[in-house]
């Protein structure tokens, strides 16, 4: 079941990379709850903390019931890679994710870890496609090295900006 899993999130990936890359990508605007986003979020994400015996939690602050538009599917997309590669990379210690929704216009996300961070040469190649720490850390965590720069590539489609901070340990 996981080796399945992991062989369907590859071809997902590469699929959703040559779409983006063949403009054949669209990002729909529909109406969506920031509330019902981070519901979903805590729901997928809290068991895969729980077996590394992570602290896991989501917060929203602002007004996570109102209605906005745009593309839940494909923030969630972002918000699973973004997430996802938090848990995988955090050892011991947290995760938390903070939504910030007071903006009419704007949603302001964070995601902290106590992960293993990079050096700076590792964090000049994150949002490149198929880039990785190096080979010890792709053995070791897994994944394509497509997570974040599919990510960034959906974040500059809607609009918005994507940055990280990071220090190694």
């Amino acid at each position: 079941h996981d080796s399945g899993s992991l062989l369907l999130n590859i071809i997902n990936d590469l699929l959703d990379m040559s779409k983006i890359e063949a403009d054949q990508l669209g990002i729909e605007q529909v109406p969506f709850s920031i509330a019902e986003l981070a519901q979903r979020i805590e729901s997928v994400h809290t068991l895969k903390a729980s077996e590394k015996q992570l602290s896991f939690g989501v917060t929203v602050q602002g007004e996570a019931h109102a209605k906005r538009l745009g593309d839940p599917h494909r923030i969630l997309q972002i918000l699973h890679n973004v997430i996802g590669n938090a848990i995988k990379f955090t050892e011991t210690g947290s995760v938390r994710v903070e939504i910030e929704c007071s903006d009419h216009e704007e949603v302001v996300i964070e995601v902290r870890d106590t992960g293993i961070g990079m050096t700076h040469e590792q964090q000049v190649h994150v949002f490149e496609e198929f880039g990785q720490a190096d080979g010890s850390i792709a053995r070791k965590f897994g994944g394509t090295g497509l997570g974040m720069p599919i990510a960034k590539r959906l974040v500059d489609m809607m609009g918005g900006s994507i940055r990280f901070q990071s220090q190694l340990g």
